[in-house]
């Protein structure tokens, strides 16, 4: 039998008592998931993001699926200055046991390409925000010398392609950067995680032709971030097969690649 919309995963165990989990864009179609595996096993959350209704609503239904303690901070993370103050702030003298990353924005290629001030928006919204937190909660954990980062990422950035090399540049630096910070934390006994994610069915990819096998639920994709915190693997694909068509994709010769319009 498969499990329902709210049963939890069977591998999940609860974060410890004095441990807070961070969640950062957390009204996005797979942080909500996430957030909603750690409040099945009563877990205590801290959510940002941007929108004050949304971050209401999201809490208000975290609480009533078990979560131990809901937080909220509104603010635009990709406009964030003192980002080591705001982590202070929200902690307090808790301890940071997890972080997600979620937040980002597919934007529109053909548009960006054309109008530089949107590709430099969509680069810095990519990449750059999402990088300074990572370093940011990064400098958390080494302090701590435990605690894990997982910061979502794409498959886009495992190659260059005419229709999406601007988001794709960004997420492959991305998911290089958070692997430095798994090298580095893993000296003191923390961890960092970057998630590839393939075709996901959200917000973000409306007006796609989202069926067939090659794409997956935000439920799904929430879920699959949480295992991967728990399992601390480094840098991963979500769903798996993805690693074997990236490097199917990847390995195909430049003079070959060129001729396709991908």
């Amino acid at each position: 039998m498969s499990p329902s919309e709210d049963s939890p995963s069977p591998t999940l165990t609860k974060i410890m008592d004095d441990g807070v989990v961070l969640i950062l864009g957390a009204t996005s179609a797979m942080a909500e998931h996430a957030a909603r595996e750690h409040a099945r096993r009563g877990d205590r959350l801290i959510l940002v993001a941007r929108s004050a209704d949304k971050l209401d609503a999201v809490a208000a239904d975290l609480e009533t699926r078990g979560a131990n303690e809901v937080s909220k901070a509104v603010l635009d993370l990709a406009d964030a200055k003192d980002h080591a103050k705001s982590l202070e702030n929200w902690l307090g003298s808790r301890k940071l046991e997890r972080a997600y990353i979620f937040f980002g924005v597919l934007g529109a290629q053909n548009e960006a390409r054309e109008q530089l001030d949107l590709a430099a928006a969509l680069m810095h919204t990519n990449y750059n925000a999402p990088s300074l937190w990572s370093i940011a909660v990064a400098n958390v954990l080494e302090n701590q010398k435990s605690g894990c980062l997982v910061v979502a990422s794409s498959v886009a950035g495992d190659r260059g392609r005419m229709s999406n090399y601007i988001y794709g540049s960004a997420k492959a630096g991305l998911s290089a950067l958070v692997q430095g910070i798994d090298h580095r934390l893993s000296k003191v006994g923390a961890r960092a995680v970057a998630i590839r994610y393939g075709f996901v069915i959200s917000p973000m990819t409306e007006g796609m032709r989202r069926s067939g096998p090659l794409w997956t639920s935000a439920r799904k994709a929430g879920r699959l971030a949480v295992l991967a915190g728990d399992k601390k693997r480094g840098l991963i694909y979500a769903p798996f097969f993805w690693r074997g068509i990236m490097t199917a994709i990847r390995s195909i010769p430049t003079s070959i690649f060129n001729r396709t319009n991908l």
